[in-house]
């Protein structure tokens, strides 16, 4: 549903359609999306904001 809310009359659906043609395997797709649905988890669970989720992230990244 993230792919399309707020609605953007398909405009997402022909990017991934696109995607799909030029190569990028079903698997790899299915990964994007677990990725994404873990990310929207654990903010919405502790209640983290975007800020500060991006915070958090950039911290780790510094340390390592």
């Amino acid at each position: 549903m993230d792919l399309e809310m707020p609605d953007s009359c398909g405009h997402h659906r022909k990017k991934l359609v696109r995607a799909l043609n030029q190569g990028i395997s079903a698997l790899v797709l299915i990964l994007v999306l677990m990725l994404l649905a873990a990310y929207l988890l654990i903010r919405k669970k502790y209640r983290i904001s975007e800020e500060e989720y991006d915070r958090m992230v950039g911290e780790m990244k510094a340390g390592s």
